[in-house]
């Protein structure tokens, strides 16, 4: 982007004003989209695709004088990408991704995963249960790595699942854990519940909290990423489509613009950690089955026969081993138990 050149006209009159936009297609509101329909200024818009068979895919659309020029047909624009290469490439491409860097063109409704303006809006709202998500980064920065935390509630009177609180921040290793601490107990006091389920993912630095927290929080449930997130978003997004998630009012949560912004952006968005956490609130949600804590069992084996091995048994240790004043022989144990089953009646 050229910020406020002069520019000169093909006519040579010289504009004292203009920007000038390069870039491949993202979305409907990337800067070029943001442009002409936002700015209200005219423009000169060309559009060249990888590929223009019909000689009408590709032009240039002059909204000063309101003409529009097509280009020849093409097989391919570039001689660096033929055909037969770009034909590779839309194999192994996503929909989205072909049509947007290739195309130059925005698939109308498949860009966004969720549609949040379906969702009902609430000003307070009680719940019978609720639970949490987090997900923590373990990326070496001067301020720490990104972690987001997330609870969900549902109401039974209602039926209706309602987003609690988010959160999202850079913290040290050190800090993550009290962190999410507070955030608990934070849902906690709005709530007056204790969760159901904190689910961490088996990922990054949530293993040091699962390792950390798993005994004093039973709830924890830790779960292992077996999908892309684009995958993880997708098995679950219509939960929201539908208008089965609550968000609260605007102006009510301090954490609901940035939570707004960056999972309703989703998968364009800069970042999506608070995504990440909203899928699994939604996967708990639609199975809880999956998600119940598994209890612990430790168990501790000993060798009573080792030598550094000490007990309040050690008369019994020593009888095991043979030793002292217990050392009997194979006869006299045998005779001993002829013995007891006699006396039991048994022959």
């Amino acid at each position: 982007m050229n910020r406020g050149e002069a520019y000169t006209g093909d006519d040579g009159q010289i504009i004292p004003f203009a920007v000038t936009l390069e870039q491949a297609r993202l979305h409907a509101g990337d800067p070029v989209g943001w442009f002409m329909k936002e700015s209200q200024l005219p423009y000169v818009q060309c559009h060249f695709p990888a590929i223009n068979d019909d000689g009408r895919s590709a032009w240039v659309r002059n909204l000063y004088d309101g003409s529009m020029l097509y280009i020849p047909a093409y097989s391919s624009l570039t001689r660096r990408q033929p055909r037969e290469v770009l034909e590779q490439v839309k194999g192994y491409s996503t929909s989205y991704y072909w049509h947007t860097q290739f195309l130059q063109v925005i698939p109308s409704g498949s860009e966004m995963f969720f549609d949040l303006s379906k969702c009902p809006r609430y000003d307070a709202q009680y719940v019978d249960k609720w639970w949490a998500a987090c997900d923590f980064a373990n990326t070496a920065t001067s301020t720490g790595s990104r972690s987001a935390f997330g609870a969900m509630g549902f109401n039974k009177a209602t039926g209706q699942l309602v987003m609690l609180g988010a959160r999202a921040g850079r913290y040290r290793a050190d800090e993550m854990g009290d962190e999410m601490i507070r955030f608990l107990q934070e849902i906690n006091r709005m709530t007056g519940l204790q969760p159901a389920a904190v689910i961490v993912e088996k990922a990054a630095g949530g293993y040091a909290i699962i390792d950390r927290y798993e005994r004093d929080l039973p709830q924890i449930v830790a779960v292992s990423p077996g999908k892309s997130k684009e995958e993880h978003a997708g098995g679950v997004c219509y939960i929201v489509n539908q208008g089965l998630v609550a968000l609260p009012q605007d102006g009510t949560a301090t954490w609901l613009r940035e939570w707004f912004d960056e999972v309703g952006q989703f998968p364009l968005a800069l970042l999506n950690d608070q995504t990440d956490v909203f899928c699994y609130l939604l996967d708990y949600a639609a199975r809880p089955s999956l998600f119940q804590p598994v209890i612990q069992q430790y168990i501790t084996e000993y060798d009573c026969l080792a030598e550094d091995y000490q007990s309040s048994f050690r008369e019994m240790n020593a009888f095991d081993a043979g030793e002292g004043q217990f050392r009997y022989d194979q006869e006299q144990i045998q005779a001993y138990y002829a013995e007891r089953m006699r006396r039991l009646g048994h022959r």
